[in-house]
């Protein structure tokens, strides 16, 4: 009666299989346990019934193939041989096929199959040094091969080893003696937990990706040509345009440039810039303030795109793959880890010094303190450090003047969103002053070349008599000049100033976000043109506030007459409408160019090329990739 009053279960639905997918792949799939003691450990563990046919039957349904079959084994193994691009498949990170197969055609191309698909054992892996916390991200260094961060030798005292976050074999002499053994030439690698699995699998491949761009030279260990051309910055820049008009309700207008960038990164995966997975990481950050499907979208179709372009087993598709599988939560809290990482191999494979790095860092300060990984203060001493070393190089290098105002307006960016509009006010005032100075020597400039012009010289030198009633002229600039585009980030930082004072209450005066909207709206309309996402940007920032008003005490009302004359005096549609036509013709022509630039040279292991270099249909062919 015992016996079959324990058969008595109910088997396993559609929805327990669900609900227990992620379990039952790990121990199957992740962990290497046979059927048996998956079948057991899910029956007294969580209470889940099932025959070992029907686990069978999921594993196949879900792909989860241990082995493969004998042509593509053959084929495999032919691809190798013939140096060239097998095409391997990886499952949830994993390789699948006899660990023989794995050795031999890791072998034969090293570059193919991921040193991680090879076994744990063989592998010299990146370890992951525990430290302290900022602001609840674990920090994270990265060792490889002993050539990024070599390890010290442990300490005598277990405590120390133990807080250095190293592990070494015990010494298994028997003499007693304290004193340790000697490190091994592979450290102990210790599997990551499953919350961190796919973090750390992300950061393993961010490893592979980085040194494997330098070791093949496709980088540039000084850094110069990545000082004025950051592609991966451009494009997370039109990612920033479009959620913020998707953000304001122009959903159409929006959707129209997210379509652009989803096509053109193509482009960018051909250019391989060095901060090609932060610009796009903040992306996906970006587009998850405005709605967390958009950010899963692209990170989807980032793992299709690049696991048909790349192959299953690149670096990248094998990052995106991870990113896919974390939810939006855990890349929130992922960041920090994979910014310092990306971080600690740039400072051991570039040039000290370099430029590209130098400003990257007060983008990356600004990138962990939103995320909660840094405080203020660690943000502040990033930025003030990063502004130190670009004044030291200034001489050698233009354009310093312009950095530390553009660095000093991303820290009063990072007070205005803290709260501390009292620290931002000064900070934007000063940059402000540096940029009327510039503005006024350039109109009385442009005043001189118009008397040119105009008159002859004996009445231009009687026009330059002194007027009791005239202005005084504005004092020589002794510095550089200051970009357009720091100009227009100065504006934009007055907009949220404003914003940031009338919301809290803060002491603006009444109509003053209104007044800095049209400011900057102007400032644009009069140096970029109608037909620059700048304008647009600005246009639709103040026609916005005109017709639904602010928020606090100090925000104005609506005021639709004010928004009708607006619209009278500038046709958005029609600007926006050029803006997306450049976009558009910008990425055709740089997707021709990277398919060439892709059949010239080789850019990794690309297992899949398409000859014309363009996706036209990227949503519909990546999904079907990612099944």
């Amino acid at each position: 009666m015992s016996s079959l009053k324990d058969q008595q279960h109910v088997w396993a639905s559609h929805d327990d299989w669900e609900v227990h997918r992620e379990t039952i792949s790990r121990l199957y799939w992740d962990e290497c346990k046979p059927l048996p003691d998956v079948i057991e450990i899910m029956r007294s563990e969580h209470g889940f019934h099932a025959t070992p046919r029907m686990y069978k039957f999921r594993f196949k349904k879900w792909g989860l193939s241990k082995n493969l079959k004998n042509d593509q084994d053959e084929e495999i193994r032919v691809q190798a041989a013939r140096g060239g691009h097998p095409a391997v498949p990886l499952i949830r990170g994993r390789v699948p096929g006899s660990k023989k197969l794995k050795r031999y055609v890791h072998r034969l191309a090293p570059d193919i199959l991921p040193d991680s698909a090879i076994g744990p054992s063989r592998v010299r892996s990146p370890v992951c040094h525990a430290g302290a916390t900022e602001g609840g991200c674990q920090r994270v260094v990265l060792a490889k091969n002993r050539s990024i961060s070599p390890l010290s030798p442990p300490s005598s005292s277990p405590s120390s080893i133990a807080s250095n976050g190293n592990f070494y074999l015990p010494n298994s002499s028997g003499s007693g003696s304290s004193s340790p053994l000697p490190p091994t030439s592979v450290p102990i690698l210790l599997d990551a937990p499953d919350s961190l699995k796919f973090t750390h699998q992300s950061l393993r491949a961010v490893l592979d990706y980085t040194s494997s761009r330098v070791r093949k030279g496709v980088w540039d260990p000084s850094g110069e040509p990545y000082d004025t051309a950051d592609h991966a910055e451009v494009w997370h820049n039109k990612v920033f345009q479009a959620s913020g008009m998707i953000q304001r309700g122009r959903f159409r207008e929006g959707f129209r440039l997210l379509d652009i960038c989803y096509k053109g990164y193509t482009a960018q995966l051909a250019a391989e810039h060095p901060f090609l997975i932060i610009e796009t990481y903040t992306s996906i950050l970006q587009l998850a303030r405005v709605e967390h499907a958009l950010a899963r979208s692209l990170v989807r179709y980032l793992a299709g795109l690049c696991r048909i372009r790349l192959g299953p087993c690149h670096p990248l598709a094998r990052f995106w793959a991870g990113l896919l599988a974390m939810g939006l939560p855990q890349v929130r809290r992922a960041v920090g880890a994979v910014v310092r990482a990306q971080f600690d191999l740039f400072e051991a494979y570039f040039a000290p010094g370099a430029e590209f790095l130098i400003i990257q860092n007060v983008d990356a300060a600004r990138t962990l303190h939103e995320s909660g990984c840094i405080p203020l203060s660690s943000a502040e001493a990033i930025i003030d450090r990063a502004i130190q070393q670009r004044r030291r190089v200034g001489a050698a290098r233009p354009g310093a003047d312009d950095f530390v105002c553009w660095a000093r307006l991303i820290l009063a960016m990072l007070y205005i969103r803290d709260g501390r509009c009292d620290l931002a006010a000064p900070v934007i005032e000063a940059v402000g002053q540096r940029v009327r100075a510039q503005q006024e020597q350039v109109r009385e400039m442009e005043l001189e070349l118009e008397l040119e012009l105009e008159v002859g010289a004996g009445e231009k030198e009687q026009r330059r008599l002194p007027n009791p009633n005239s202005k005084p002229r504005a004092p020589a600039i002794t510095g550089e000049e200051i970009s357009l585009f720091t100009q227009n980030e100065y504006y934009t930082m007055r907009v949220h100033l404003m914003r940031g004072m009338s919301g809290a209450g803060g002491g603006a005066p009444p109509g003053a976000l209104a007044a800095a909207l049209r400011e900057r709206f102007d400032f644009c309309l009069r140096t970029s043109g109608p037909g620059h996402y700048y304008t647009t940007r600005a246009f639709a920032e103040l026609d916005e506030l005109y017709r639904n008003g602010g928020s606090g005490d100090a925000a104005p009302g609506p005021d639709l007459a004010a928004a009708e004359r607006l619209r009278a005096d500038f046709d958005f549609a029609v600007q926006w409408d050029e803006v997306c036509r450049r976009e558009e013709e910008r990425v055709a022509g740089s997707a021709g160019a990277a398919a060439a630039d892709t059949r010239a040279r080789d850019v990794g292991c690309i297992v899949v090329e398409e000859e014309a270099g363009l996706i036209t249909e990227p949503v519909a062919e990546v999904d079907a990739a990612v099944g």
